[in-house]
């Protein structure tokens, strides 16, 4: 239940860095002083130089005899002089300052204890002296405020508090009063007003506090702080503080007026649990914050400062525990889980979406952003998958303008901004600097994968690293295809990358090294994908040293073809291997894993031949061809499946495994455990452009395409292609095939009425399965003859729509082309669309039977 004071009060707030004439010290003035840069926490700096993804430098926290823990979500904070400090969460959890080029000037006497607060910059007004104050930490065994001295790291006085328990970071208030958050650590807790002159507690508000207090709750961040006159004209500090309350339907948020030698609760109200801070509006009249109910749908709550009246609640979509900032024109943006960010406006009486933006390949829970100063504006966030984006909010869509990724680690804070435009972030124990300076759209590569005949991949899969083999460790995300082949990687900086290919079906390229001279260099490159070879592994005997007992999840299950079935180890054992007997020592040049969840983040691929014993010799005999400690299950391919994509000069070998020493999670789990031999399927003995009509011919190696009665492809008709995609042809046939199985046809070759070349197949063989995929074409080349056959991917207009085809047009020289579907169209007059289909012949000329 809302409280509010039974006589009205009329405030008028005051600019929140209002300073009086005799205040005895303030916040610290550098460009960012504290968590979220200042009193309003709205998390926006002033500059308007965006940072580019290069690494100014990055410095370990793990040095000599002490061990960092993780970065704090508060991360860090700068003084005026450019100096860096941060707070790790491990035991004791110390403070570490930085000077401006990364080097350790100190460390923090007293340890703070697995806090996931940070500390703030308190800077007299009467002289010169400046100290570093925080706590009181998580689980310090003596808990206080401390005020630690800037040039030594050493601890100038401390002020005890009654207990820790507190994921907070201190307030400083426009008088120099400082403000801290202790609890039980979990729905407890109480404020603390510090006097820094006298070096003692002014007052205490909350459960511990006076009799009748609100319980504050558990305390995480820092407090909004702005000024109001009393009823007699007096200006006071005005406390917004949110704790974590012991039940949803609890106060949670609260606003305490600092009246010198106590506090008075103006209102209270509940926003449901959070991990959050407020947030104050541009001026200075709502308070935003974040709060979810039942662990479930997460909302964003805007409160009157003035009465702590709602003004609204609203779905913000994201699933967060983030805080949000404010832009200069208002506008709200908060990070969410599952790699998802939102921009909300705020309207008044309610608040709408401006618009969200799901970061590719990316399912990482975001961080608090931070917020700088250009038009557009620009949104620096990180997320738990180890990258850090810049996003231009360009009104009512989102650009990325960059992306950084690193391994190991996982960006779990807040950035912070230094006056130079310089972004710096804690990357689990390393604190990073990037360089300012970003331009335009940044440096590119850009290019085209096609087949041997020098056609387009349509949805191939490009990555790019600035380490060999960019397509297994992907902490970049890979860039897809377009309809005709063509990619553009954008948003990079100056160096060298490392740049692969692969499309399903096809081998995996060797890795390009691209240099880019500057900061805008754009350097092209292509690549021609051959068809890969068999997988040797599928039917293999398959073992595992942490067997579940359950046959669903059986190790047969990574080798059975199937991505709908899966292994998986029974939980808690580590390491686990994958263990695969071939029969045989076979020549394998590729390993492909379709992890599931529980993917190895440590692992290897190794190989052994048939002459050792695969329960006892792996160490002395074994051969690694990959091994990696960081680990991200490979390219997304939904939020239950990736794919490590990993090639290796070619090694022959009986006994291969997947040895995983540690996974996300405490098992191991794979749906298709895949080995590539490095040779064609198998060897062509009759090209499929050299058919003549009238002869008999057995033909072998050939792919299924299309498959009989599917969509526009008619009954006892299938079409198969070359394994490196140079020509197809359709054959008739009451033979069972589907999409990707390998077949021998034997039959003989003949034209129908309208110049289409075909087999009438006497026999067919089918072996291994390979996926396979449409190779991106438009109107204009699908009108060649060598293309009749082959399956393609195209778009374009919808002209007209008949009772079994459509129109189709993409404003080339050719066309518009007849598609059948062979059934009613689900496609209306006017509209874009892009389809799969086999070019084929009618006696219009070329056409195009549609195909799933």
């Amino acid at each position: 239940m809302m409280i509010k004071m039974k006589t009205a009060i009329a405030m008028v707030i005051i600019g929140i860095f209002l300073v009086t004439a005799v205040a005895y010290a303030q916040l610290g003035p550098g460009p960012w002083p504290k968590y979220k840069a200042n009193l309003s926490n709205n998390g926006r700096s002033p500059v308007t130089v965006i940072a580019k993804p290069k690494l100014k430098w990055a410095t370990s926290l793990t040095l000599g005899g002490y061990t960092a823990g993780g970065a704090s979500p508060s991360g860090p904070f700068l003084d005026e002089e450019g100096n860096v400090y941060v707070m790790d969460t491990g035991d004791p959890g110390k403070i570490t300052k930085l000077d401006a080029n990364g080097n350790i000037i100190w460390r923090s006497e007293p340890g703070f204890g697995y806090c996931w607060g940070t500390g703030a910059i308190w800077k007299s007004n009467i002289s010169a002296q400046k100290y570093v104050v925080a706590g009181p930490g998580y689980s310090n065994p003596s808990p206080g405020l401390y005020a630690i001295d800037p040039v030594t790291g050493a601890t100038a006085w401390s002020v005890p508090l009654p207990r820790a328990g507190s994921d907070s970071a201190p307030t400083i208030g426009p008088d120099g009063t400082i403000y801290c958050h202790t609890s039980d650590g979990w729905g407890s807790g109480e404020v603390h007003a510090i006097d820094p002159v006298t070096k003692t507690i002014k007052w205490t508000y909350g459960d511990l506090g006076s009799p009748g207090d609100k319980n504050i709750g558990y305390g995480y961040g820092s407090a909004v702080l702005t000024t109001i006159k009393d009823d007699t004209g007096a200006t006071k500090n005005l406390i917004i503080i949110a704790g974590l309350p012991s039940s949803q339907t609890s106060d949670s948020i609260y606003a305490l007026r600092d009246d010198g030698n106590k506090a008075t609760l103006l209102w209270s109200a509940p926003n449901c649990y959070h991990w959050n801070q407020p947030v104050l509006s541009n001026d200075g009249k709502t308070v935003y914050i974040i709060g979810f109910r039942d662990w479930g749908p997460i909302n964003a709550f805007a409160f009157n400062v003035a009465d702590g009246t709602k003004k609204w609640e609203f779905e913000s979509t994201t699933n967060t525990f983030s805080t949000p900032v404010i832009g200069a024109d208002g506008t709200i943006y908060v990070g969410g889980q599952n790699g998802r960010v939102v921009a909300i406006k705020d309207n008044g009486t309610s608040a709408s979406i401006k618009w969200a933006l799901d970061l590719p390949d990316d399912l990482g829970e975001c961080t608090t952003p931070a917020i700088i100063s250009t038009n557009p504006p620009v949104i620096y966030i990180g997320t738990y998958s180890g990258r850090m984006y810049a996003i231009r909010d360009d009104g009512t869509k989102p650009t990325i303008l960059w992306m950084f990724a690193k391994c190991p680690g996982s960006v779990q804070h807040t950035p912070a901004v230094g006056a130079d435009g310089t972004v710096f972030c804690q990357w689990h124990t390393e604190v990073i600097a990037f360089e300012p300076g970003f331009i335009g759209e940044g440096a590119k590569i850009k290019g085209q994968v096609v087949t041997p005949g020098g056609y387009g991949i349509a949805g191939a899969y490009v990555g790019y690293s600035t380490s060999p083999r960019p397509l297994p460790d992907n902490w970049y995300p890979p860039v897809r295809t377009d309809i005709n082949g063509f990619f553009e990687i954008k948003g990079l900086a100056s160096g060298t990358y490392y740049v692969a290919a692969w499309a399903p079906g096809f081998a995996i390229s060797n890795d390009a090294t691209v240099v880019l001279a500057t900061d805008t260099s754009v350097q092209n490159i292509n690549f021609t994908l051959y068809r890969s070879g068999a997988n040797v592994a599928l039917g293999a005997m398959a073992y595992s040293n942490a067997e579940s007992g359950d046959p669903a999840y059986a190790p047969a299950k990574a080798v059975d073809g199937s991505l709908q079935t899966r292994f998986a180890s029974i939980g808690g054992q580590m390491p686990v291997y994958l263990l695969l007997d071939l029969g045989s020592d076979i020549t394998v040049s590729e390993a492909i894993i379709y992890w599931e969840n529980a993917y190895g983040t440590k692992y290897s691929v190794q190989c052994m031949t048939s002459e050792w014993s695969p329960e006892f010799d792996w160490d002395e005999h074994g051969v690694t061809v990959y091994t990696t400690e960081c680990g991200n299950r490979g390219i997304k391919l939904d939020n239950s499946r990736g794919i490590d994509l990993i090639k290796f000069e070619p090694k022959t070998a009986a006994y291969w495994r997947i040895y995983v020493e540690k996974a996300n999670g405490n098992s191991m789990s794979v749906w298709e455990f895949e080995l590539n031999s490095p040779t064609q399927l198998e060897p062509p003995n009759n090209k499929i452009s050299e058919l003549e009509e009238g002869g008999t011919y057995t033909i072998a190696g050939k792919i299924v395409t299309a498959a009989p009665n599917t969509a526009g492809v008619p009954l006892n008709v299938f079409y198969i292609e070359e394994p490196d995609r140079s020509a197809g042809i359709r054959v008739e046939s009451t033979a069972a095939v589907d999409v990707g199985r390998v077949v021998t046809v034997t039959g003989t070759v003949a034209t129908n009425a309208y110049g289409e070349k075909y087999i009438i197949a006497t026999s067919v063989t089918t072996g291994i399965k390979s996926p396979v995929g449409p190779l991106g074409m438009n109107l204009t080349n699908a009108s060649s003859p060598l293309a009749t056959g082959l399956l393609i991917r195209t778009a374009g207009t919808v002209k007209a729509v008949g009772s079994n085809y459509f129109m189709l047009t993409d404003g080339s020289t050719f066309g518009p082309v007849k598609v059948y579907t062979g059934g009613a169209p689900a496609v209306t007059p006017n509209t874009f669309v892009t389809i799969n289909g086999i070019v084929s012949l009618d006696a219009n000329g070329v056409c195009i039977l549609q195909v799933p």
